[in-house]
């Protein structure tokens, strides 16, 4: 492209106001040219990188727009920004993965603490039938539960890119497996399902724990 050649609006990012300047000032015969020096150059495109108009690093460097302008446009400074964002972007993407699968990892962690944790009182209760076993499980405890295996699948979700059930309003469950034969589902903030009918002891417990939070709840 000629020195003296107007770029379409296309390629730059110039105001209509801009374009007409630095057209004219092509025209007159580029005044001013021979004191543009590299440093100063350096100088301008740094300031436009952080987001300065180009009236902004005129005025801040006490040098002329069109000379601004017409480094600008020579050097493709808006490609270069372009391509900076583009690098930035795919990074951030990169980073936000890495940050999702490191979040992925402790819930995981922390799903694992509480299957030990409510299997510990159930078998206890299984083999000492002390009902104060179950009244005495911190409900609190039980929803921080319910809350990890939600952000579980929230996070795989994300990571994986499938909505699932987003929007769909069911009511979030929490699984429970006991000793590898158990599946325990809540299916509302009082209802506890056992799937395995065959269970009398499990579901006792879990009828015993539903009731509990039932009475804490109302106590509250």
């Amino acid at each position: 492209m000629e020195d003296n050649q107007i770029t379409t609006r296309k390629d730059t990012d110039f105001t209509e106001e801009e374009v007409k300047s630095l057209q004219d000032w092509k025209d007159n015969g580029r005044p001013g040219i021979h004191s543009l020096n590299q440093d100063k150059a350096f100088q301008w495109f740094k300031l436009y990188m952080a987001g300065k108009t180009y009236s902004e690093i005129a005025q801040i460097t006490s040098s002329k727009k069109d000379l601004v302008l017409f480094v600008s446009e020579r050097s493709k400074w808006l490609d270069l920004k372009m391509d900076h964002y583009a690098d930035i972007s795919g990074k951030m993407l990169q980073k936000y993965k890495e940050a999702k699968v490191e979040s992925l990892n402790t819930m995981t962690t922390m799903v694992s603490a509480l299957n030990r944790y409510f299997g510990d009182k159930f078998n206890k209760y299984l083999t000492t039938n002390d009902e104060s076993i179950i009244e005495n499980i911190d409900s609190k405890i039980l929803a921080q539960y319910q809350k990890a295996n939600e952000s579980i699948d929230k996070i795989i979700s994300e990571i994986t890119g499938e909505g699932g059930e987003k929007g769909s309003g069911k009511t979030p469950t929490i699984n429970i497996n006991m000793n590898g034969n158990s599946s325990i589902k809540q299916t509302s903030e009082d209802t506890i399902d056992i799937t395995n009918e065959e269970d009398e002891e499990i579901k006792d417990i879990l009828a015993k724990l539903s009731k509990v939070k039932k009475l804490r709840s109302d106590d509250n």
